[in-house]
């Protein structure tokens, strides 16, 4: 089942192809692909993994486990892995929300299959309650699909490139496109800023010199100076607040953006909710609101399962 994401600018990240061919050393779905990869050698050997080994590629149907019963996430390391085990996560999140696709790896990496991708849009496609946000260093690929009419479009799609320092990215009219800087320090002002509907941006560890992270700065400020009405992300992580003093922008396109959750009544705080003490049972929580006696016929209010006690049931009228 997915998780709450530790990264700030989604809700949820969803890895339904990990993996990736160039092996940066700056990559840090590397370091962690490594960490829950186990016995690599051992790995491969197993019948759960599905194996095309002239292509690098691997097909997991299941959850990989080890002799000892354990689960290892990425059990062929950072070799391109389909989990298609985990294709159907996305339709069990019924709460919108924006799902960050292809954290350990890049779905659109050269090696990756198209059929692949095909299979991941087409459940995208079949829970479009959510927002899905692709990233790639390999933005050539988007336009390979799009220039096949194979790319969807939609509110709900995003399209991201992440910028080194000589890299293009993907802009195409009838996509929503955004872009991350993750080393926005070494990113050249003189450079043609690429048209997008949002930018995330980052910094990499530097020196902590009074010069420098005045230089820095400054060189953030031009930046922001220069992207005008743009919605910034500013990357909450260590690096970022020591360069960046005041607080951290953190800005989403419109379509991004959730409506704030209505709070769930408290029947314990509730003037309608009565309490009374029920023997060695517990307290019995009735309902007295009147919409409910009306509706129930009831005289005396409607027992609140001890489950509900706490949160409000469904029926409450004030949900």
């Amino acid at each position: 089942m997915m998780k709450k994401s530790l990264i700030k600018w989604c809700d949820f990240s969803w890895n339904p192809i990990t993996g990736c061919g160039k092996h940066c050393s700056s990559c840090f779905a590397i370091s962690i692909a490594k960490r829950f990869t186990g016995n690599l050698r051992l790995n491969l050997s197993s019948k759960e993994i599905e194996k095309d080994p002239e292509r690098g590629l691997f097909v997991l149907n299941a959850p990989f486990h080890t002799e000892k019963g354990a689960v290892l996430q990425f059990p062929v390391g950072f070799n391109y892995t389909f989990h298609k085990y985990r294709l159907s996560m996305i339709r069990h999140k019924k709460k919108p929300a924006n799902i960050y696709v292809g954290s350990i790896g890049d779905m659109f990496g050269d090696g990756v299959p198209t059929e692949w991708i095909m299979e991941v849009f087409k459940m995208c496609q079949a829970a479009p309650w959510h927002n899905y946000l692709f990233m790639t260093c390999n933005p050539k690929r988007y336009a390979e699909l799009a220039e096949q009419e194979v790319l969807p479009t939609g509110d709900n799609f995003w399209y991201g490139s992440r910028i080194n320092l000589n890299q293009d990215v993907f802009v195409h009219d009838g996509y929503h496109t955004y872009i991350w800087i993750e080393a926005i320090e070494k990113f050249k002002l003189s450079r043609n800023l690429p048209r997008s509907e949002w930018i995330i941006i980052g910094c990499q560890p530097f020196v902590s010199s009074k010069q420098n992270i005045a230089a820095r700065q400054k060189h953030i400020e031009d930046f922001i100076n220069r992207i005008g009405d743009t919605p910034l992300f500013m990357k909450d992580n260590n690096n970022m607040k020591a360069l960046w003093k005041e607080k951290l922008i953190c800005q989403y396109p419109a379509l991004l953006q959730h409506p704030k959750d209505k709070p769930i009544p408290r029947c314990n705080e509730c003037k309608y909710c009565r309490k009374f003490q029920e023997g060695k049972r517990g307290i019995r929580h009735i309902c007295t609101h009147q919409n409910i006696l009306a509706k129930h016929r009831e005289t005396d209010g409607l027992h609140i399962k001890g489950r509900f006690a706490r949160t409000s049931p469904p029926w409450c009228p004030r949900r």
